[in-house]
């Protein structure tokens, strides 16, 4: 909020600026449900669970078509993640949060940045029990990072 942040520079405290580049593409979600043993992935407007890449293609609707989109692509990221032997930390770890990114690089859906290949760009992490908007973007990329995420560029 932006008050906040003004208000804590003039009471002296030092104030963090980490720049990111803006990812050009469309708006992507991702949680892990643990109670339903399933992911949430999410468009901007809309959203599916699915427990296995075969579950995206129940979503029939033109409405979910960008989050099947994501979804195939998040199903990707988890093949990998089972491959490596990483999914099980992965959703320990995962779990109470949303990771945001974009999912960019398709040619049918092209914004003014190309992209060479399909791929969700993450920029931030949301504690789903806090008030807070988002996790210390350092955590954020540290995690990103640690499970081979593709996160955006930052300073």
């Amino acid at each position: 909020h932006g008050d906040g942040v003004e208000q804590a520079i003039k009471d002296g405290f030092t104030v963090d600026i980490i720049k990111t580049v803006k990812a050009n593409g469309e708006n992507a979600q991702v949680a892990w449900v643990q109670d339903l043993d399933a992911w949430m992935i999410a468009s901007k407007n809309v959203g599916l669970l699915a427990r296995t890449e075969e579950d995206v293609s129940l979503y029939t609707s033109e409405r979910f078509s960008f989050a099947r989109l994501i979804a195939v692509e998040w199903f990707r990221v988890v093949n990998r993640l089972t491959k490596e032997g990483l999914l099980d930390s992965f959703k320990q770890d995962f779990r109470d949060f949303t990771i945001i990114g974009e999912y960019c690089g398709n040619q049918e859906y092209q914004h003014l940045i190309k992209y060479d290949e399909i791929d969700l760009h993450f920029y931030a992490i949301v504690d789903n029990l806090s008030g807070e908007t988002c996790i210390d973007p350092d955590e954020t990329f540290s995690f990103l990072k640690k499970y081979g995420l593709t996160s955006v560029s930052h300073d």
